[in-house]
């Protein structure tokens, strides 16, 4: 549980730096690192995960930090790219949507540290 909060830290910390990089399209960081920044931070308050829980993490067990986690929104915005870039938008995909989104980007976080269902009480002999 621990690993999963720290990532949720690192991820708010991330996202918040002056030198954030969009990983789609550098000419969008400052917006896409705005917005994933202010979003993750007003999902956590929402979601009661700020102060950032600290070990023995009372009140909050494993099955109720999933709940939480799968249930931030995507959050997505429309991006204009520059005339230089638009040219390579593959042909397919005319949505101006931009592909960096919260919920994805959570998921793939907090995926480097997969959540285990943990024991049961039969399982330990009780």
């Amino acid at each position: 549980m621990s690993r999963n909060i720290a990532e949720l830290e690192t991820l708010a910390h991330t996202y918040s730096k002056i030198d954030y990089v969009c990983p789609i399209s550098k000419d969008h960081s400052f917006v896409c690192g705005s917005v994933l920044s202010g979003a993750l931070t007003k999902e956590l308050a929402i979601l009661g995960l700020t102060p950032y829980p600290e070990k023995p993490f009372n009140g909050i067990s494993l099955e109720t930090l999933r709940a939480k986690i799968d249930s931030i929104r995507k959050v997505s915005w429309r991006a204009v790219l520059p005339a230089t870039q638009a040219s390579k938008r593959p042909a397919a995909s005319s949505d101006p949507t931009h592909p960096c989104n919260l919920k994805n980007q959570v998921s793939i976080s907090l995926a480097k540290h997969k959540m285990s269902p943990g024991l049961t009480l039969w399982e330990c002999g009780i």
